[in-house]
């Protein structure tokens, strides 16, 4: 019995802080726990007909991840009903609000009417019939004083920092709505332990941060050749699972590729060694590659005599073992193959030189 669509569809997400948005999220008073509000509002006007009912859909888009809206209002012989749904099914808990104010064409008589919820248990969560919101839509909508006037929803979705990442050394306050539609680990968590509010990461705060950047921004601030911090953000990322995480671990393969391009006339044996115990143990195949081959072809006679089963035996251990199961395929085996198999090959390098025209003089 409702209405046809207008050409106004309004949406935005926004941030609220009470305190200073640039302060970094480590809270430990009450006061700072629900300092951050991420919300989404959709706005939509519909001409009030007695043919249409409302129907509007909407994304929200935060992080990486987009979740599709829609709410649809329903009224048929069967049943009459209004709807708010999602695209996955999980519970998600936060604060959700939905309004209409209607006018008639004349703009004399309003009506209005909002129901609110704080967590939402189902892909399809309905309003009850017997809530006042229910009663005073359809009630406008069935109003022949309304027919021709115009009706505006609006659907406000609000989620607080209401989960904590307790680092090594501090908390983290992030949204619990970010991390589950972003986080395959905390999807899990929250999957098996509905009522969580927090996680547990053996890390620092600062790389928990810059995890949560990336969460967020799909972007990372961390010095490619600092392998300690390196390696706590890949380890970090690891455990959460957020969404690219494959993608950027080959970003930082790429990178790492490329860094080793511009200066690997510089790097000396125990150089070459730490990148190759970086690259291996992290699966970094491009770089590790690269590696191998520059170790066999330039320094193996160096490699061979610093790293054996006498010298630096745990650093040569690492380097012959495959954490995926087949040794050889681990640095050891594959350095000492590219040396035989370099022995059955003849190099050659020709080098063209250009010859300097002669200069011819006339009298």
């Amino acid at each position: 019995m409702m209405a046809e669509r207008m050409d106004r569809d309004i949406s935005e997400a926004y941030t609220r802080s009470r305190s200073n948005p640039d302060r970094q999220q480590a809270a430990s008073s009450e006061e700072e726990k629900m300092a951050n509000e991420v919300i989404f509002v959709h706005s939509r006007d519909f001409r009030i007909s007695d043919q249409k009912t409302p129907h509007m859909q909407f994304v929200t888009l935060h992080g990486l991840r987009a979740v599709k809206w829609s709410f649809v209002v329903t009224d048929t012989e069967l049943e009459k009903q209004i709807s708010l749904n999602r695209d996955f099914p999980e519970p998600m808990k936060g604060f959700y609000l939905v309004t209409f104010v209607a006018t008639d064409k004349y703009k004399i008589k309003v009506a209005s009417g909002m129901f609110r919820w704080s967590r939402i248990a189902h892909k399809c969560e309905r309003i009850p019939m017997t809530s006042s919101f229910h009663v005073s839509l359809f009630t406008t909508l069935r109003d022949a004083a309304f027919v021709g006037g115009l009706m505006r929803i609006t659907v406000e979705l609000k989620f607080t920092d209401d989960f904590r990442l307790n680092a090594i050394n501090g908390t983290f306050i992030t949204t619990r709505y970010l991390l589950y539609i972003t986080s395959l680990r905390i999807r899990r968590l929250v999957d098996e332990h509905p009522d969580v509010d927090s996680f547990q990461l053996p890390f620092s705060l600062e790389t928990v941060e810059k995890v949560l950047q990336f969460i967020v921004n799909g972007s990372f601030s961390i010095k490619i050749a600092d392998f300690a911090h390196l390696s706590q953000f890949i380890d970090c990322l690891n455990i959460l699972r957020p969404l690219l995480c494959d993608e950027i671990i080959a970003n930082i393969d790429r990178e790492l590729f490329e860094k080793i391009q511009q200066s690997y006339e510089n790097l000396r044996i125990w150089d070459l060694v730490e990148i190759l115990l970086f690259t291996h143990c992290y699966h970094l195949s491009r770089t590790c590659s690269a590696i191998i081959a520059l170790i066999a072809d330039n320094h193996f006679t160096q490699f061979s005599a610093e790293y054996n089963t006498t010298r630096n035996v745990a650093t040569y251990r690492r380097l012959s073992e495959n954490p995926l199961g087949d040794n050889r395929n681990s640095p050891v085996p594959l350095i000492e193959e590219l040396v035989v198999q370099k022995r059955c090959v003849k190099r050659l390098v020709r080098v063209r030189l250009d010859r300097t025209q002669k200069t011819s003089y006339r009298y």
